[in-house]
């Protein structure tokens, strides 16, 4: 793909161990790279730990942000993570530390935090998480189609040992041992345990609108039913 102003089209290579971009361009697109550069090159605001990100207003704003995992890869969750962030987004991994930074919109890291949360728990080694990617139909109504399938098959392993309590919203789902079964109108993925088969795993559902893409994490069993 050319880019820029001239018929020979620049050369961009990234050096992130010395924080240098290596140019190679005409004159005249060199100055709109520097231009670039020097708009882009400001420091993002740090958003520590403790700091609620729904509680930032301007969720336009470029922040940074670190996630310390206690029960997941931060390198493995680097894979969960980059499809809900933007195309401008900076993120690492350091399994020294177990902790991943991410730079994008505030927006996007309240989306990270999510899928985070959901998968960095304990027995996640025992789950398959899974991305897919949807064509035509929309993934909060694939969710729900799914959900209904997954608590049918729940409701008959429990061989009327219970019901299944299922929630379902445009942020998710999960499905979990209730007195009855019942829909709610908002949802956070949770990690209550559901029985699905001959496992206790939870089982997560979460749809993108945006990017149509469904992201899950499942027993196998489940996974190959959701497939």
């Amino acid at each position: 793909m050319t880019i820029g102003t001239g018929r020979i089209p620049p050369t961009l290579i990234a050096e992130p161990r010395n924080s240098w971009i290596i140019a190679k361009a005409t004159e005249k697109d060199m100055e709109m790279i520097s231009k670039w550069i020097a708009k882009l090159d400001t420091p993002a605001t740090i958003i520590d730990a403790d700091t609620p990100l729904a509680s930032i207003e301007n969720k336009n704003l470029v922040a940074q942000r670190f996630f310390k995992l206690e029960n997941y890869s931060p390198t493995l969750m680097i894979q969960l993570v980059k499809p809900v962030l933007s195309n401008s987004a900076y993120i690492s991994a350091e399994e020294n530390t177990r902790t991943l930074l991410i730079v994008d919109t505030v927006e996007s890291l309240i989306h990270a935090e999510g899928i985070i949360n959901t998968f960095d728990v304990p027995g996640t080694e025992l789950a398959v998480p899974q991305i897919f990617n949807l064509t035509y139909a929309d993934p909060a109504e694939v969710v729900q189609f799914i959900t209904m399938l997954l608590s049918q098959g729940a409701s008959n392993s429990k061989n009327n040992s219970g019901n299944i309590s299922i929630r379902v919203s445009s942020g998710g789902y999960s499905i979990s041992p209730a007195p009855s079964t019942s829909f709610s109108g908002s949802f956070m993925p949770t990690t209550s345990s559901a029985m699905i088969g001959a496992s206790k795993i939870p089982v997560v559902l979460i749809p993108y609108h945006e990017r149509k893409q469904i992201i899950a994490r499942a027993p196998a069993e489940a996974m190959q039913q959701i497939e």
